[in-house]
């Protein structure tokens, strides 16, 4: 029970992490987004156009509202988190620049509108709402007091389309909002990592949050151009490199192993699927994979190889039969013969493997051994044959003394 519930607790976390990468994502377009509008602004100020008071607008953008995002920028840097204030104080200095300058409320709404929207998928339905109301409110009173001229039927129209964009755009952003939450559980679930090729030439990777589990380096290091490469094995790297830009270029899938150095200096054998897909004339678009952690299984093939170059060097005849069906003695099966058997006995491991006990072993007492090598399985209770003496064989539970020294453990 504890184990599932810490599983399900890693799995819960993980996918926290990774939705809350992709909403920092979000709010870094949006902030990127912002810095371009306030410039073109800006630039736009700068022209007769603007009104009278272009140039304060220009010096109003470039000394005030730049350095106003720019203090969401550094505190999602800091913090990871986008306050929702931020939607808020768009209106209030939005009303404020209203106030300002009147003669530009028609402009001014339509940039209102423009935030809302922002507002809407970076905050969802009930932020921009809020905070769209407070701009409402505001600009009401300042035109109630400067009259702007036709300003209020577009006023009237500012409230219907800001009304109409928070709930649209809102709910298309909380159900894109769920879906990618219910990616990133699917992401986090997955006892593996999952990457995609973000670009080539050098390669910059975008992998689950597993990928840290595994080899202990941030995911933010795996975007960084070359990290992939720097990680792999120097004994494998050329090989690998070479085998993901043939299968690249081939456009085919194709599944590598290799070895990767972990933070600590671990050497983690991994199995990598990858998947290429391609345009129509064979180009490839999209590069996928997923990468297991196969260092337990190699360790355990290294560990099965020593055992089985020990027994073929070994000078003792070893047998391991194996009973295929438990309710039919007649099952008992070969199944490997070292070569110091085969050279005493005759048996040619190639001919005997996978034959029935009888059909092999051809001895006067075989039925004897064979009913005893049932009961070592059935049992678990090992046999022992005496060698040098005509005493039958003994069966004990383990080594004994004296009388079975010079035995053989079956």
């Amino acid at each position: 029970m504890g184990g599932a519930a810490s599983e399900e607790g890693w799995s819960s976390d993980t996918a926290f992490f990774e939705a809350r990468d992709r909403q920092i994502e979000l709010w870094r377009m949006v902030i990127r987004a912002r810095y371009a509008a306030v410039a073109a602004a800006a630039l736009l100020a700068t022209t007769p156009a603007a009104g009278p008071k272009h140039w304060w607008l220009a010096a109003i953008a470039i000394f005030l509202v730049i350095p106003y995002n720019a203090v969401y920028d550094v505190l999602l840097r800091r913090r990871g988190v986008l306050p929702n204030t931020v939607a808020y104080t768009d209106q209030v200095v939005a009303v404020g620049i209203i106030a300002f300058a009147p003669e530009l409320t028609v402009p001014l709404l339509v940039v209102l509108l423009a935030v809302a929207a922002t507002s809407a998928v970076a905050f969802g339905r009930r932020v921009a709402a809020q905070a769209a109301l407070v701009g409402a409110i505001g600009t009401g009173v300042v035109m109630t007091i400067a009259q702007p001229e036709d300003a209020v039927p577009v006023y009237l129209i500012y409230l219907v389309a800001g009304a109409f964009i928070i709930i649209v755009v809102g709910s298309v952003s909380e159900v894109e909002r769920r879906v990618r939450h219910r990616y990133a559980e699917l992401m986090g679930g997955i006892d593996a990592v999952v990457w995609e090729q973000v670009s080539r030439n050098p390669s910059r990777l975008y992998v689950n949050r597993r990928a840290e589990e595994i080899f202990g380096y941030p995911v933010s290091d795996w975007r960084r151009p070359g990290f992939w490469g720097r990680t792999v094995h120097p004994d494998d790297r050329f090989e690998a490199a070479k085998a993901y830009r043939e299968a690249i270029r081939k456009g085919q899938n194709r599944e590598l192993e290799y070895r990767m150095i972990a933070a600590d200096g671990r050497v983690v054998h991994v199995h990598d699927r990858m998947r290429v897909e391609t345009d129509g004339e064979g180009r490839a678009v999209h590069v996928r994979g997923v990468l297991l952690d196969v260092t337990d299984r190699k360790e355990a093939q290294e560990q099965v190889d020593q055992l089985m170059n020990l027994v073929e060097r070994i000078r003792l005849a070893l047998f391991v039969f194996r009973l295929a069906d438990p309710d039919d003695d007649e099952s008992l099966t070969l199944i490997a013969v070292n070569p110091e058997a085969s050279m005493i006995t005759g048996i040619h491991p190639t001919a005997s493997v996978g034959r029935r006990f009888r059909e092999v072993i051809r001895l006067p007492d075989a039925d004897v051994l064979m009913d005893n090598l049932l009961d070592v399985i059935r049992l678990d209770e090992g046999w022992m044959v005496a060698t040098s003496s005509s005493a039958p064989p003994r069966r004990c539970t383990r080594p004994t003394p004296s009388p079975c020294r010079a035995t053989r453990w079956v």
